[in-house]
């Protein structure tokens, strides 16, 4: 007979759409909820009932200033300390990876984020395991529906305002899309994708000084003329993270698109491999984070940052 697995109990910070799709498929999956807490208070709290504790971060995503930093420092603590943590906050890890990985192997414990790429997709675990059995010498990848969207909107006529706006109301933008907007969000998914890659080069960092995507209506609907609607395409190569505008057979020939995450490798040998799967949205990344809360419960025997 199998042995029972082991009961986890978490604590989840944030309470966003996110962690809202979270706490039913928690119950579902059988995974004890402690606490959860938005920015102010503990929203939700239950008698201990045993179990090893696991941080879940579903906290929105700052990349700078002190409330950035101080985020770091709260996860370097739990790390150290030997509770696991599994995010889908891409910021952390973009801005901090080294400081992360390091409080992880300090404490023993591990930082799981396939959530913070991908949405549902498992783009983290198929690049990772590609990258150890054939090599990965470049990734290319549509890392941002909500500018994609817009820059699809803009080619067929749309103003930039008037793209946004569609973009909320069908529900792919945020509140402030000014992340997605300016390319900070497809970065930090890049940088994410090389450290986990490439751990033998030094890892990147999302800094402050970085250089922001500016959308211009008039660039947008040249390239279309030329060549169809432009995507917004990250290149990840070992020691570097590009993002382009991106046109024609050139963009067509990477997959994903709106609600499709996708990412194209192409290997030492020169041969070339893809996965798409579900996007972005509160409840394919909900499920991100529960796939890696249950590979957790069945193996806490693996040490530093993993997919």
């Amino acid at each position: 007979m199998s042995p029972k697995p082991r009961r986890l109990a978490v604590d989840v910070y944030g309470y966003g759409q996110v962690a809202r799709a979270l706490l039913p498929m928690l119950k579902r999956a059988e995974i004890g909820i402690a606490t959860v807490r938005d920015r102010t208070r503990i929203r939700i709290s239950h008698p201990a009932r045993g179990g090893r504790r696991v941080f879940v971060d579903a906290t929105s995503p700052r990349y700078d200033g002190e409330p950035a930093r101080a985020w770091v420092r709260r996860l370097e603590a739990a790390l150290s300390g030997g509770t696991p943590v599994v995010t889908c906050n891409k910021a952390p890890l973009a801005i901090a990876w080294k400081r992360l990985v390091a409080a992880a192997r300090a404490g023993r414990t591990s930082l799981s984020c396939s959530a913070t790429v991908g949405g549902g997709t498992p783009v983290l675990l198929f690049l990772h395991r590609l990258h150890r059995s054939h090599g990965v010498v470049r990734v290319e990848a549509p890392l941002n529906a909500t500018t994609n969207f817009v820059l699809d909107r803009v080619a067929n006529g749309a103003s930039l305002p008037d793209a946004v706006r569609a973009a909320h109301r069908a529900g792919w933008a945020e509140p402030d899309p000014s992340l997605d907007l300016d390319g900070t969000d497809a970065q930090a998914k890049a940088v994410i994708i090389h450290n986990l890659l490439f751990p033998e080069k030094r890892p990147l960092a999302l800094l402050s000084s970085r250089p922001r995507l500016r959308l211009k209506e008039g660039e947008i609907r040249h390239m279309a003329r030329s060549s169809g609607a432009p995507r917004l395409i990250a290149t990840v190569v070992p020691g570097h993270v590009t993002l382009k505008l991106l046109a024609g057979s050139a963009a067509k020939s990477i997959p994903g698109g709106l609600g499709v995450a996708g990412a194209r490798a192409v290997l030492r040998d020169g041969s070339e491999a893809t996965i798409t799967g579900p996007g972005a949205g509160p409840q394919v990344t909900a499920g991100a984070l529960v796939g890696d809360l249950l590979a957790l419960r069945d193996s806490f025997d693996e040490v530093g940052a993993r997919p």
